[in-house]
């Protein structure tokens, strides 16, 4: 059986470097731009995801301006073992909508209901929500009860009404994340190990991949809208 939890201040400790854990672990399948494993800047960008969640969490219940939501899936047996997460901001002014930012579920408990039952407490509270996914995730969101709308970047985006709300999302600025010492220090660590010129190779690799997946969300996005 699965427990859901709600948070709306920061978790504890233990609930909370799962969740961290889970996102990096799910880094590819998450992230707004998806770096390959294979690529050498793939430890770089898994890192700042885990950096950019838990600063996240540790802002949680910090300010009534920037609301910040969670919902954590524990197996009602074990409930310090998380077996999935779902992160979402609340619309300004507009209650009944939000904005899911990152939601992930342990590979061995996939198929079990657990990413239903996350998004129903959610939807539950906030019937408006919006996302934005790969292609290859849409089907996953549909049978959730999200529907394409366009989309943005190299994702697809999906909601739960005919259009996006018009409220804004309070939205952490994660800008500097890159130039903090414990950032530069993966960075560093990562050209040292595959060398500069291993890494010039990866931006330009990870740029050419950022093109195919914006083209293919915008042809996705507009072949299913129908124009």
């Amino acid at each position: 059986m699965i427990k859901i939890t709600h948070y709306c201040k920061t978790p504890q400790e233990h609930i909370g470097m799962q969740i961290v854990t889970l996102a990096a672990e799910n880094f590819t399948e998450i992230s707004l731009h998806g770096t390959p494993p294979s690529n050498p800047l793939y430890p770089v960008h898994q890192a700042a995801l885990a950096f950019e969640i838990g600063t996240y969490l540790h802002a949680m219940g910090e300010s009534a301006e920037r609301p910040i939501g969670l919902y954590v899936a524990t197996d009602q047996h074990d409930p310090n073992l998380v077996i999935g997460f779902l992160k979402y901001l609340p619309l300004k002014d507009m209650p009944e909508a939000c904005g899911i930012t990152y939601m992930a579920v342990r590979q061995d408990q996939r198929k079990k209901g657990v990413a239903r039952a996350l998004m129903a407490e959610l939807l539950a509270r906030h019937p408006h929500a919006e996302l934005t996914c790969f292609v290859e995730k849409v089907p996953l969101y549909e049978r959730l009860g999200f529907r394409v709308i366009g989309h943005r970047d190299t994702q697809v985006r999906m909601c739960t009404r005919e259009k996006t709300a018009e409220g804004m999302m309070a939205v952490l600025d994660t800008s500097q994340l890159y130039t903090t010492p414990a950032m530069q220090m993966v960075m560093h660590a990562q050209v040292q190990k595959v060398g500069a010129k291993a890494m010039r190779d990866a931006e330009r690799q990870f740029s050419r991949q950022v093109d195919q997946r914006t083209r293919k969300a915008k042809e996705f996005a507009e072949a299913r809208l129908g124009g």
